[in-house]
């Protein structure tokens, strides 16, 4: 396993995996609801999340794509969409609170900024020296930050321009992961 995310509720487990198949259980009954192997176009899923309501399921590969799925209540999936923006592994995605808008980063060393309604690029932010290794978007959606490791990029999304560049260490190498606290304040 590469990868895995709960929903919101905690009731649904999504696991990525090296072998090109996604996997979802239902926590409570410790049970498999559904698997999809195959998974040419991800290859290894390297990261899943789940929109904030649960409705959505994102998962990214090292093929740079990032499909797109339905979640029923009952925790039936069903594939929605695609965003085929980034030419290299993704390693993070973040979605906004209402679920319209997400941001994801990786290998390529870029931010993307798109709809996940549409799978439509609204901007890409560069400025990093390695891989992108966590990113962050606001509740509103409107501002994100991402790190790889070195350098933090405080970003207005919508206005499609970097706020601020912070350097937080000497290399992109240092360290090997980093997270956003869920309300971006560290």
């Amino acid at each position: 396993v590469r990868s895995l995310a709960f929903s919101p509720a905690g009731n649904l487990l999504a696991a990525g995996k090296m072998d090109r198949a996604l996997l979802l259980f239902d926590v409570t009954q410790k049970s498999r609801l559904q698997s999809f192997d195959k998974l040419e176009m991800l290859q290894s899923v390297e990261t899943c999340v789940f929109s904030p309501s649960g409705t959505h399921l994102l998962a990214a590969g090292r093929t740079g794509h990032v499909l797109i799925y339905e979640v029923s209540p009952q925790g039936m999936m069903k594939e929605a969409g695609q965003f085929a923006g980034h030419s290299g592994e993704v390693a993070c995605i973040a979605v906004s609170a209402d679920g319209k808008f997400a941001v994801s980063g990786g290998a390529e060393k870029k931010l993307r900024f798109w709809e996940v309604g549409t799978g439509q690029e609204r901007a890409v932010f560069t400025g990093f020296e390695g891989k992108i290794k966590a990113c962050y978007i606001a509740r509103n959606g409107r501002s994100a930050m991402a790190t790889d490791g070195s350098t933090l990029l405080q970003i207005d999304a919508m206005k499609r321009e970097v706020l601020r560049l912070l350097k937080l260490n000497r290399s992109w190498a240092a360290g090997q992961a980093a997270a956003f606290t869920a309300d971006g304040n560290f």
